[in-house]
């Protein structure tokens, strides 16, 4: 008999094991910085590590030669193989006795692999847990637990996983552990005990956990890439910090401009060995900067891959191309990472298809690997990162290839102190793993810098880098008015006559939608996050493709787009916010720009809400502190440095670690690593409950009604993110209604292109 592992096509059980073996040996060398710095941090031999971690991948499916498995493999319909699959056992839920006995050996002939946890339970539980999510009660696992009896061993089927493992070990230069295979294939019946009763086994969880994700990360990121077929799957980071300058070059050709040389912050960024804290305004070349720095800690051998991460999908979209428009050309797969990553991806590959065939295959064998850091580049949302905090998804793979990575966080201003709180958790614990971080921004007050300072140099050196050449200069007049932006009108009428390019930017969605009626002899473009995403995606390529003369928006351009404009009308919001919009005009400096500030308007107050201060009184309230202090920069010219000290006055004796919602992330993360014990995973939907960012009110996708046929029609109903829209539970709860199958959530709401999602005959949409 012909023991398979795969079907369709055909892939036998010796040729997998091989090549996840071939897999695992290109991993240990290309993350053999990691290996050795966790190995020495826990005090464990790496030799017996590494044979601890072969172990797992010599035994990880032994479960594949049962017989239950290979009637699957071997079925010759299609109603059989359904058949076959009900009643299967799940073949890593029988490899986890192979694997525990041998480790028990291990311990025996080698020693104990760490004091932390007791022999043979990581081993086991990298095994058990490399396909499926494993919690204390082994509910993923319920037929196996219900039903033992149905594992059954094909004829023959031990011994070749014996004679597999035997030849793997004697390529390796070790001896294999000595097992008794039929108490081993005896045992693979019976639950795993060590699971319900981890916390016993546990005495460190902050080190198991540690060890758990280099050992399996090294097993699932082998397995992945041998079932892919993809063993030659670019691991490594072959270009230089040159390159970066002869790609501006070659850019700058083609789109008619000149690039001479990198400017005195970029270069000093790109010379760093450690940790980075960037503050640079607006414009000023911080994607080149972040550049040179990660590919410096490559070239280095500090890192190994790249791992860019931004507050919003949409600046995630945009320097997802420009970062494959550099990477690609040097045949460097760039990975993308967010909850609609694979819509944007899918068009671009439909694009290709039609241009060189059908690429789809090769589109479905990465898709995953976009999801989990393994490309050698990869551009997302840093919730993607964060989520590993709270073991949701399959974090361990996630966290092995952040360990090894030159993580940049850009506009770190923008997230919330409970988020704030995660990326300090994740620089914490990812850079005593090895990982490297570039943290930018454009506003950053001192507290928050002296922090992030404070957290990096725990793993190792780290420096601030301003750059003081444009912090000194300045891109407009600021004005102030004290007056409603909507009184105002005739300002924005004016400046568009005069031929200039204007940006209306207010602070919710109500008033966006207000303002686009009211100027609608103008001709603007409405922009805010109360768009389907296909309409999102038409409205970001009008701003940039045909550069409208009149732009009004909410918040959503501080870190989005990027545009320039000549004026800026904008309600009062924090300095540091009011930064973001002003880095929209005059962008490059080449003209002159004018910021008019407003008086905020109607429910901004929800918006912008100071929650470190008890707040009695007009005067302690953020934005009357914000339109106050511009005030008395009235008719000035502020330079980039003037709008730092701004934002320092403003957020004056704030203490991040302090806040209420930063501590809570703290406690979160704890709680959570602990109950896990460092290695288990959430119950069923327990992982639901936690979110990476935190919000004033709650808001859930829905589709406006007036795509039901649309939706109703889809080929793949995932792609009903497409017409998805977030709105406030309180209304959704009043206009909801389903399709009979229950499988879309519709609401009642008027929507078009031009305004977006709209309460139906209701104006309360500007209250939030």
């Amino acid at each position: 008999m012909t023991f398979l592992a795969k079907c369709r096509p055909d892939e036998t059980y010796e040729e997998h094991v091989w090549s996840v073996y071939s897999a695992w040996k290109q991993l240990i060398h290309k993350h053999s910085g990691v290996i050795n710095l966790l190995c020495d941090r826990h005090s464990i031999n790496r030799d017996r590590f590494l044979l601890s971690s072969l172990l797992c991948v010599a035994f990880h499916d032994m479960g594949k030669l049962s017989a239950n498995f290979q009637r699957i493999m071997h079925a010759s319909s299609e109603a059989e193989r359904r058949r076959a699959i009900r009643a299967n056992f799940r073949h890593e839920y029988a490899s986890t006795a192979f694997v525990h006995l041998g480790a028990l050996s291990l311990h025996k002939t080698h020693g104990r692999l760490t004091e932390t946890i007791s022999p043979g339970i990581l081993e086991g539980m990298v095994v058990l847990g490399h396909h499926k999510p494993v919690d204390g009660e082994l509910t993923r696992f319920e037929r196996e637990d219900k039903n033992p009896e149905s594992l059954t061993w094909v004829e023959g089927g031990i011994e070749e996983g014996k004679r597999v493992a035997e030849e793997i070990y004697d390529d390796f230069g070790d001896c294999p552990p000595t097992l008794d295979y039929g108490r081993c294939s005896e045992l693979a019946r019976e639950r795993p005990s060590f699971v319900s009763r981890m916390k016993r086994h546990v005495t460190d969880t902050d080190t198991v956990r540690e060890l758990f994700i280099l050992m399996k990360g090294l097993l699932m990121q082998a397995d992945w890439c041998a079932s892919a077929h993809s063993l030659d799957y670019r691991f490594t980071i072959d270009v230089s910090p040159e390159k970066v300058s002869s790609h501006l070059q070659e850019k700058g050709k083609c789109e008619g401009w000149d690039f001479l040389e990198f400017r005195d912050f970029q270069r000093t960024c790109g010379s760093i060995d450690g940790h980075v804290v960037a503050v640079a305004p607006t414009g000023s070349g911080k994607t080149e900067a972040a550049l040179l720095w990660a590919l410096g800690q490559v070239e280095r051998g500090y890192a190994g891959k790249i791992l860019y991460l931004l507050p919003t999908m949409v600046t995630a979209n945009s320097l997802y191309e420009r970062m494959r428009q550099f990477f690609e050309s040097y045949d460097h797969p760039v990975g993308l990472t967010h909850s609609m990553a694979d819509l944007v991806t899918r068009r671009d590959q439909e694009q290709l298809d039609d241009a060189v065939g059908d690429g789809q295959e090769d589109l479905c064998s990465h898709s995953l690997f976009d999801r989990h850091f393994i490309p050698p580049v990869t551009v997302g949302t840093v919730d993607q990162l964060l989520m590993t905090l709270f073991h949701a998804g399959r974090w361990p793979l996630k966290a092995f290839a952040a360990y090894d990575s030159a993580i940049v966080l850009d506009e770190v201003h923008a997230y919330d102190p409970y988020t704030a709180g995660l990326i300090f958790k994740a620089i914490e614990q990812l850079g005593a793993a090895g990982a490297r971080f570039m943290v930018m921004s454009a506003t950053l007050p001192r507290f928050l810098e002296c922090s992030l300072i404070a957290a990096l140099k725990q793993s190792t050196h780290a420096e601030v880098v301003r750059d003081h050449e444009l912090l000194q200069e300045s891109r407009s007049l600021y004005r102030v008015i004290d007056s409603d932006l909507t009184n105002n009108l005739d300002m924005v009428h004016d400046k568009i006559g005069t031929g200039k390019r204007v940006l209306v930017v207010v602070n919710t969605v109500g008033r966006c939608q207000e303002l686009a009626q009211a100027l609608e002899e103008l001709q603007p473009v409405c922009y805010h996050s109360k768009f389907i995403l296909k309409h999102r995606q038409k409205k970001e390529a009008l701003i940039l493709d045909q550069e409208p003369m009149l732009l009004i928006a909410t918040q959503v351009v501080e870190v989005a787009l990027d545009i320039d404009f000549d004026v800026l009308f904008t309600e009062c919001a924090p300095p540091d916010a009011l930064a973001q919009r002003a880095g929209r005009v005059n962008r490059n400096r080449k003209r002159d720009g004018v910021v008019i500030i407003f008086r905020p308007g109607p429910g901004s107050e929800k918006i912008y809400f100071d929650d470190s201060h008890v707040e009695q009184s007009a005067e302690q309230a953020l934005l009357s502190r914000s339109f106050c202090a511009f005030a008395d920069m009235d008719n000035r010219r502020l330079t980039e440095q003037d709008l730092l000290d701004l934002v320092e006055g403003i957020y004056a004796h704030t203490e991040i670690q302090t806040h209420a919602a930063f501590r809570l992330a703290w406690q979160t993360v704890r709680h959570d690593q602990s109950r896990f014990s460092g290695i288990l995973d959430p119950t069923g939907g327990d992982d639901q409950r936690r979110n990476t960012r935190i919000s004033n009110y709650e808001q859930k996708s829905v589709i406006p009604h007036e795509f039901k046929n649309a939706v109703m029609s889809l080929a793949d109903p995932k792609d009903r993110r497409l017409y998805e829209l977030k709105m406030p539970v309180w209304y959704i709860n009043k206009h909801r209604w389903s399709d009979e199958d229950g499988r879309f959530l519709f609401c009642e709401m008027e929507y078009d292109f031009h305004l977006g999602g709209r309460f139906a005959r209701d104006d309360a949409l500007r209250m939030f």
